[in-house]
């Protein structure tokens, strides 16, 4: 039942026939099953999400009651996708918007009769960007203008942004 519980966890659709063949002899009603399916996707997920030890697991779950025999049938399968489980984790976790597209242009206004202020350029930025939303992908546009004292500004912030991404250790 553990290793069915980590495969939800790390993304993989769970066997409940399996589950259910697995705990029929229990004598288990149906919302018993759940809760304690439930009960072991929290308490694997947080031990993965809190980097608890098995050993840790098993001794915690042998305090609030549950039979030595569980704990150790819950720590092996525990043991083997620690790491998995924390990675998937993180990367839940760490989601960056992504730029899929960028376009840009510079515009000179030599003269104008509605403009006071010409001879001074602009630059017009065009960014698409995707964004991963609880397993979906939404995608949506950003438009600005900026002038050239803006643009130095946002190039001279960026550089020091990646200077200091750069030297940074994960």
């Amino acid at each position: 039942v553990a290793v069915n519980v980590i495969k939800q966890l790390l993304g993989g659709k769970p066997d409940y026939a399996k589950v259910q063949k697995l705990t029929g002899d229990s004598g288990l009603e149906l919302t018993d099953v759940k809760a304690a399916l439930a009960a072991l996707f929290f308490i694997i997920g947080n031990g993965a999400k809190y980097n608890v030890t098995d050993e840790v697991l098993a001794k915690e779950l042998l305090s609030l009651g549950l039979p030595p025999e569980h704990c150790e049938a819950l720590k092996k399968p525990y043991r083997e996708n620690v790491e998995a489980l924390r990675s998937k984790l993180a990367d839940e976790a760490l989601r960056l918007d992504k730029l899929e597209n960028i376009e840009w242009r510079v515009d000179y206004i030599i003269s104008s009769s509605l403009l006071a202020n010409v001879g001074n350029p602009s630059c017009s930025v065009h960014l698409d960007i995707s964004s991963n939303i609880s397993g979906g992908t939404t995608k949506r546009s950003v438009d600005f203008e900026m002038t050239d004292e803006q643009l130095r500004v946002l190039l001279h912030e960026l550089e020091t942004a990646r200077a200091g991404m750069a030297s940074t250790k994960f």
